[in-house]
């Protein structure tokens, strides 16, 4: 038997907000696959989860760089795109700043 997968692997490296004005101090990305614009309805469970974890989930975050506007990440999530792809079917990044 053979069993065709499409995995990506996205692996965030680094961000800067050196020039930003304000406190991006604490920062944390969220990444999810979507099949609309509508992030409540539109996220797929598509994202591997930890070993301890359930299988797949609707999204992945990166650790929180604590204090540092221009941080490097260090994590990889894997993602198990569809086989058949929409035009719709998107990557959804989001850059948090976390307050304390």
């Amino acid at each position: 038997y053979t069993t065709y997968k499409n995995v990506l692997y996205i692996c965030p490296t680094h961000l800067n907000f050196a020039n930003r004005p304000g406190s991006a101090r604490n920062i944390a990305i969220k990444v999810s696959l979507l099949t609309s614009e509508d992030e409540s309805t539109g996220q797929v469970k598509a994202i591997y989860g930890k070993s301890s974890g359930p299988k797949f989930l609707k999204e992945s975050w990166t650790s929180i760089t604590y204090h540092n506007r221009t941080p490097d990440f260090y994590e990889e999530i894997k993602v198990q795109l569809p086989v058949k792809m929409t035009p719709d079917h998107h990557l959804f990044f989001t850059v948090y700043h976390i307050k304390s």
